[in-house]
């Protein structure tokens, strides 16, 4: 893998003027795919008009406007670099986990094809983009990505002030849908940018977490992003990645306090901020708490209007199911009604048990596969503190719907490990 440059420079680019503006342009289109699943939720498309989550309407909808941009951008690169062929065969000795997980993914989409109500949109949104985001990702000049983090740490927080205004007004920015086009009410949770309450609280866990482990941002800088998203976190009502987020902190700062008793170098002036600012976050706490904020997320606690209930019934799926179905799949139409008579239409509270389920063991095990080698690829791309997201994700994604639908969490997830976490010294220069 040493032989490969970080940076691929494409036979009879240098000085090229026409390679030049393929690049600029195949960069520029890279940002807007990585910006535009942020920007252009499912439910916000509804309301555009765009037919984008429902079973009705034209094919070409269903394929979310970020993922033709990303498309577009890996044909560019192809044109770059002489023809797509040369670019795939880089990129795929670049990144060979992400390559196979690719290959095995066609095999997953043709398998499924031959499954009555299977939806393939899923497959290219979920798992194949955040693949290509990778590659997309990882070829921007320093300068490109210093753009795109300046928009997550923007987005993230405008994100989370709606969230937090929603909560308390009543107010939604973008409907809560269910179904085809059905809107809740009665759930008082907020909806903010990213238009689903699941959505918001894994999003904002990945950002907290990522904050808490780059080190491009001031120490007070961090700890003052991460204290307000945690106050937003109240205003999603996850409990489950609200939980995840809080033990993956708190194991971060005991190793940081092992490595103290261990030697390592602490600077004076970082814990002399620390240690006079933890008055200060302590009242903060006080007053937010006796504010009422929280009030809603502790009643949640209590009463998680049947979600506990529903991860225990899930397992009764598999009652009745044939070896064959259990192994190779069942029919689409079968899994709904069987979801709808056992009282959680809303969805399968564990990725990996609704794609045995939806697929079959054998093909889920493919899936899997392909998708942990994806995972090393981002790790081994970005440096290892990536793991931490990486092992974030496939909590969150045991207890919630999540990657069993169509959705970018995988693709929030690669954004915020190569524009936030990636090692300097992996970065190539602009």
């Amino acid at each position: 893998m040493s032989a490969v440059p970080a940076a691929p420079v494409w036979s009879g680019e240098a000085g090229s003027e026409p390679a030049g503006v393929l690049r600029a342009l195949a960069n520029a289109l890279a940002s807007l795919a990585c910006i535009l699943p942020f920007c252009l939720s499912g439910n916000l498309l509804f309301m555009m008009g765009i037919p984008y989550g429902i079973e009705s309407g034209p094919a070409f909808t269903k394929i979310h406007p970020g993922t033709w941009l990303a498309f577009l951008a890996v044909g560019l690169h192809g044109l770059r670099a002489g023809n797509p062929v040369n670019y795939i065969a880089v990129m795929g000795w670049r990144f060979p986990g992400s390559a196979v997980f690719l290959v095995l993914l066609a095999a997953v989409m043709a398998y499924n094809g031959l499954l009555p109500g299977a939806n393939l949109s899923v497959y290219i949104d979920t798992f194949a983009v955040p693949a290509l985001m990778l590659w997309l990702l990882s070829d921007l000049r320093e300068f490109e990505k210093r753009r795109l983090r300046l928009f997550l740490h923007v987005f993230m927080a405008v994100n989370a002030a709606l969230g937090l205004y929603e909560m308390k007004s009543g107010f939604r920015f973008t409907p809560f849908l269910i179904g085809d086009s059905e809107a809740i009410e009665w759930d008082w949770r907020s909806t903010a940018l990213l238009g689903h309450p699941l959505s918001n609280a894994v999003t904002v866990a990945m950002y907290i977490l990522a904050l808490a482990l780059e080190r491009s941002q001031p120490l007070w800088l961090r700890f003052t992003l991460i204290a307000f998203q945690l106050v937003a976190m109240s205003a999603f009502g996850a409990r489950a990645a609200t939980g995840m987020v809080l033990l993956a902190l708190g194991l971060l700062i005991a190793l940081h306090i092992l490595r103290i008793f261990a030697g390592a170098r602490v600077s004076l002036a970082g814990a002399a901020a620390t240690f006079a600012g933890l008055p200060l976050v302590a009242g903060a706490a006080v007053i937010v708490f006796q504010s009422g904020l929280f009030d809603k997320f502790i009643d949640r606690l209590s009463d998680d209007a049947g979600s506990s209930k529903v991860r225990v019934l899930m397992f009764g799926l598999f009652k009745g199911m044939s070896w064959d179905a259990f192994l190779f799949g069942s029919n689409m139409q079968y899994i709904r009604t069987q979801q709808y008579l056992n009282g959680f239409e809303l969805g399968i509270e564990s990725f990996w048990l609704a794609s045995i389920i939806q697929q079959g063991l054998v093909i889920s095990l493919v899936l899997w596969s392909g998708m942990f080698l994806f995972f090393s690829d981002l790790v081994r791309e970005t440096g290892p503190r990536a793991i931490w997201l990486v092992c974030l994700a496939i909590a969150v994604a045991s207890t919630s719907t999540s990657l069993a639908g169509k959705g970018p969490m995988l693709t929030f997830l690669v954004c915020f490990v190569v524009l936030l976490l990636q090692d300097p010294k992996k970065m190539r220069k602009a």
